[in-house]
């Protein structure tokens, strides 16, 4: 009788026969695992996601709208907890926070979102969950990676619109690119400064005309002691894809300004009433 031989890792892997799933079953409709947090930095910002349950009225309205930028407003006067960007989808809302820690970041979302729970289930006449599941973190580490969330955050509904072949004004009311008084002002150097220094994307400028761009670059190349502030009424936003020509009519009149140098660069000038 031969001696009995011991199979090899590949003859296991080929003819063990495979094993149920171990652990609790997913239930239907589950949506985030709960896995550990990223961790937090003060240089990097996150881009978060938190999406509404159904039966949920439309966010994008003005009765839905005005309880969610108070609550932004309310939170804006947190020291650690900052959001610098955002947008209100019809189910879903898109953040750019920026913390100081993970304590911060967690409190900072938590009083937000159990505020704008409470003013809605108020609005609506309803109690208990409003939101589908935790919300959804990504960290922002480089500058192209800062720009890129921009662009999609401040224009996620013309991006929307054209998926179904419709065209959006490209500064969306329903987001910072508007309602600049209710978010707060950024303080690390991605959001500030970073994100203009970024590689070009998809219909974007080029890397060589990059240097020469934006006034906020240029004051902090010209200044290497300090680093210039900018405030909410001459904040840099990025040129959201799909601009259309008669959006620059539709402007209020105290709304930040852009504008494009040849190179396409997005500049920030000052408003029409200064």
């Amino acid at each position: 009788m031969p001696a009995p031989r011991q199979m090899s890792l590949l003859e296991r892997a080929v003819l063990r026969p495979t094993r149920p799933q171990r652990g609790r079953p997913k239930k239907p409709g589950a949506g985030l695992p709960h896995v550990r947090r990223p961790s937090v930095d003060r240089r990097h910002p996150h881009h978060v996601t938190v999406r509404v349950r159904r039966g949920v009225w439309n966010l994008r309205s003005q009765r839905c709208f005005a309880p969610i930028a108070e609550a932004l407003r309310a939170v804006r006067r947190r020291e650690r907890f900052r959001v610098v960007h955002f947008s209100v989808q019809g189910n879903h809302l898109h953040l750019v926070t920026e913390a100081d820690d993970r304590r911060a970041m967690s409190n900072g979302m938590r009083a937000l979102l159990i505020r704008v729970a409470k003013r809605l289930n108020a609005l609506m006449g309803t109690r208990g969950r409003l939101f589908a599941d935790r919300f959804h973190e990504r960290v922002l580490r480089t500058p192209t990676e800062t720009r890129n969330v921009l662009r999609y955050v401040l224009g996620n509904h013309v991006r929307h619109l054209a998926q179904v072949g419709k065209v959006g004004i490209a500064r969306d009311p329903f987001s910072s690119a508007i309602a600049t008084d209710v978010v707060a002002d950024a303080r690390s150097w991605l959001l500030a400064q970073g994100w203009l220094r970024a590689r070009a994307g998809p219909g974007g400028p080029s890397t060589a005309a990059r240097p020469s761009g934006a006034l906020v670059a240029r004051q902090a190349l010209s200044s290497s002691s300090t680093r210039p502030t900018i405030s909410s009424d001459q904040r840099c936003l990025p040129n959201p894809p799909g601009i259309l020509a008669s959006s620059a009519a539709m402007r209020p009149p105290s709304a930040t300004a852009l504008a494009s140098s040849g190179d396409g660069v997005p500049r920030a000038l000052p408003s029409p009433s200064t």
